[in-house]
């Protein structure tokens, strides 16, 4: 998702929109908190040195990308192609994940993100 977005936008758009959320969603998972030292987002790599359970991480991390999304939405142009494609973008990238996802139990949360 951060390739695309930044290479049909600016560079570091997509980083900043996910630290903005991740600052929202800080109260609910203080974990995800960026100035923590537990969760760490760095050249499209996630590193996390946290207890929290594998659940409440995912949980976490798909609420702040749908967030991201949300805000990138508004922020871009407004274009429904634009907006299909991202869409397709994201679906194909976490399509690995789904067993993943129906393990930890977040397969609701997973389904809701494309809503």
């Amino acid at each position: 998702m951060e390739n695309w977005v930044d290479g049909i936008s600016q560079k570091g758009k997509f980083l900043g929109a996910f630290k903005k959320s991740l600052l929202e969603k800080a109260d609910r998972y203080p974990f995800l908190d960026p100035f923590s030292s537990e969760f760490e987002y760095r050249e499209r790599k996630i590193q996390f040195t946290g207890d929290a359970v594998d659940k409440d991480l995912a949980q976490g991390i798909l609420e702040c990308l749908r967030i991201t999304l949300l805000q990138l939405a508004k922020e871009l142009p407004k274009n429904k192609i634009l907006s299909l494609k991202l869409r397709a973008e994201i679906e194909s990238s976490l399509k690995p994940y789904q067993e993943t996802v129906k393990r930890l139990g977040i397969d609701a949360a997973f389904s809701s993100f494309f809503q």
